[in-house]
């Protein structure tokens, strides 16, 4: 992985792309539960495996590149040198194990609720109290990862779960710079919302934006990342209760690419927000624009 990729491994410690122009870090190597090696770059979807890495460096097939790297390290002719990465090892063992998270709600007298900073960021983005125990997202007061303790509550730095059942959240620190997510799960976030049928059904990009299409009386979902494939039948499922389902994400590189993928994947309708990258971004700007937009939407 080093000698094509360029890069020395450090465990999800993220560096810029060596393959595309990348102004903000992106990438990460980063071991599966089966102990294997990946390298991920968030801006372009799936994560390849060395020998995949290798196809990219030098364009040419997975046939071609085994003879590549079978002459690059000598494979026929000598014992390859061994590197020593028992440094490693920890890292290839705790991704091995499961994620355990567990968290502790922020409460006042004895009930859930938000502190004025859990109150201000969702009010900014046009989501109610209301909405959000639609969606099962509570505010931390202390969450833990594999009985790590990763949040404890702040006044300036809110974090929220959002809670799928059975023990199965994702973590969302939204005024954090770094790792602002913390998943144990693939569920699509918003499904067990959707009304048995409908006109229309929006396909977005995060559970901030389906909850903010629901404020506008729209049925939306959104699968863990724009990146993120849906299950074999989750879409089949879909398109036998909804009559219309449009993809919206965001209108970035990996938004459009993701949209394109999708659309000639599934046969779906798509758009993209005017005047924003996403609709939590136009609200902010102008409430009243976003209105404006989700109005022509479901207008078709």
């Amino acid at each position: 992985m080093e000698r094509y990729i360029g890069v020395p491994i450090r465990i999800n410690e993220k560096f810029h792309s060596p393959f595309r122009k990348d102004e903000s870090p992106s990438c990460v190597y980063y071991y599966n539960k089966a102990g294997k090696l990946f390298f991920r770059d968030f801006g372009k979807g799936r994560p390849m495996d060395c020998f995949e890495a290798a196809c990219v460096v030098y364009q040419c097939t997975f046939s071609e590149v085994l003879k590549r790297v079978t002459d690059d390290f000598n494979l026929i002719k000598a014992a390859v040198p061994k590197k020593d990465y028992s440094h490693l090892e920890l890292a290839r063992r705790i991704a091995a194990e499961p994620t355990n998270m567990s968290i502790e709600p922020y409460t006042l007298n004895g009930s859930w609720d938000l502190d004025h900073a859990g109150m201000s960021f969702w009010a900014s983005v046009g989501i109610s109290p209301a909405t959000l125990k639609k969606y099962k997202v509570f505010q931390l007061n202390q969450a833990w990862v594999n009985d790590k303790v990763v949040y404890r509550h702040s006044a300036t730095s809110p974090g929220f779960a959002y809670w799928f059942g059975d023990d199965k959240y994702k973590l969302y620190f939204p005024l954090r710079d770094k790792v602002r997510f913390l998943q144990n799960t693939d569920i699509v976030q918003g499904h067990a919302q959707l009304p048995a049928e409908g006109p229309l059904l929006v396909i977005t990009k995060s559970m901030k934006d389906t909850m903010l299409f629901h404020e506008y009386g729209v049925a939306a979902c959104a699968p863990q990342s724009e990146v993120h494939p849906f299950a074999d039948g989750d879409v089949d499922e879909l398109k036998k209760r909804f009559k219309r389902i449009v993809l919206c994400y965001d209108y970035d590189y990996t938004g459009v690419k993701n949209t394109n993928k999708l659309r000639k994947q599934y046969d779906l309708d798509y758009c993209f927000v005017e005047g924003a990258k996403d609709l939590s971004d136009l609200y902010q700007a102008s409430p009243y624009h976003a209105e404006r937009w989700v109005t022509k939407l479901k207008n078709g």
